[in-house]
């Protein structure tokens, strides 16, 4: 729903000097989503109703700026219509719509993320983030809402069937990502980094690299784009310890975590956030997540 600042004295002022329509003092991505209303009055009206759905929810009227990095399909992406779309999108606004704030959402670069929040950019991030000790010195964490499943990605003929037949091999992951940690644990690995994981696929199976780290629904996004690709699942034994459950991240101190952890849990209770996990990642996320947990 497309929010005005415009108050009812202005609505009168422009009334009265026949104009049609309002503008907006600032649109973020999540408004532009949807079809402009130039009607002043049916404006109104409609900011009036926001208020009360939102009325007596835990954050009801508080506005946020939220960071993300819309180049990680399917957690979140730019589409053919310019629109930030993925799993962490829409569990942000389904967040948003059980604690009852708004917000504008911010693309950026994944090594800007942290930083956003520590400089007081943003007010929170929801982007496939992990918890660290680094980042536990300047942010604080929900619980967990996604449990990462990671995967080996490599050409089909290569024949890798466990972690160690990656030693001694070129293996990329995304910079600035614990999956850096992860690539480390393998005896005289040669570690390769790239902004966007993508960047890598073109090169995999050349001298240049060997296999490239990611999360499975990468993964599998990655196999679908190249069919001569493939994928082997990392055990959850492998990465015990360097990677945890993704979070929403918030300044340190911050008084909205335990609004944030209850909402999360009423998702999971009532359903919303399975559905979420389907749409995006289907049914082999639990194939897979089940297979790194027996490993």
């Amino acid at each position: 729903m497309k929010r005005r600042t415009v108050s009812l004295l202005m609505v009168t002022v422009m009334a009265l000097m026949g104009m049609t329509g309002c503008g907006s003092g600032e649109e973020s991505k999540k408004d532009t989503k949807d079809v402009e209303n130039t009607d002043a009055g049916n404006s109104v009206a409609e900011e009036t109703a926001e208020a009360s759905e939102s009325e007596g929810k835990p954050m009801a009227g508080v506005h946020l700026e939220m960071a993300i990095d819309a180049e990680y399909a399917p957690f979140e992406s730019v589409n053919s219509d310019g629109e930030i779309v993925g799993f962490d999108v829409d569990l942000n606004e389904a967040l948003a719509e059980e604690l009852g704030y708004t917000y504008n959402l911010n693309d950026m670069e994944f090594t800007g993320l942290i930083s956003s929040i520590s400089s007081g950019k943003c007010d929170y991030i929801i982007s496939a983030l992990t918890y660290s000790e680094e980042r536990d010195e300047v942010v604080d964490f929900t619980d967990g809402y996604y449990t990462p499943v990671m995967a080996m990605v490599f050409k089909k003929d290569a024949g890798y069937t466990s972690m160690s037949d990656f030693e001694g091999k070129k293996v990329g992951t995304t910079l600035g990502s614990v999956y850096e940690d992860v690539v480390s644990q393998i005896d005289d690995v040669q570690l390769l980094t790239y902004d966007v994981v993508n960047e890598a696929l073109p090169i995999i199976g050349t001298q240049e690299l060997d296999a490239v780290l990611a999360d499975t629904s990468n993964a599998i996004s990655f196999c679908e784009q190249d069919d001569s690709l493939t994928y082997m699942v990392v055990p959850l034994s492998f990465t015990e310890g360097i990677v945890s459950d993704f979070s929403v991240l918030l300044p340190e101190g911050s008084e909205y975590v335990d609004d944030f952890n209850e909402a999360l849990q009423t998702l999971k209770d009532n359903g919303t956030y399975e559905e979420l996990i389907v749409k995006w990642f289907g049914e082999q996320y639990y194939e897979d997540l089940k297979t790194a947990q027996n490993e």
